[in-house]
């Protein structure tokens, strides 16, 4: 089990709507087959489904918990990771 914490607190960069970044995501989430979750004020869900994501509500500054298992989880915590630090 991979399971960066990480803080989204990227106000530099480019802000993409809830809408955008969680297509996004689950695009980059499907290319793997571990299970990835993310865990916001604690309510965790399945990352890899555009409204669950959304209705997380997560922006810039937030505090997030990820949570990558499968037989790939390194790569795609890897992923998910830079994927947060890029656009959110």
């Amino acid at each position: 089990r991979t399971e960066p914490k990480l803080s989204t607190d990227n106000s530099h960069l480019p802000f993409f709507g809830a809408d955008i970044w969680a297509q996004l995501l689950a695009k980059e989430i499907k290319n793997f087959t571990s299970n990835v979750t993310i865990t916001k004020d604690g309510k965790t869900l399945e990352a890899g489904r555009v409204m669950m994501l959304m209705s997380l509500g997560i922006e810039c500054g937030d505090e997030i918990l990820i949570e990558v298992t499968g037989e790939d989880e390194e790569l795609a915590a890897v992923t998910v990771e830079a994927f947060f630090k890029a656009n959110l």
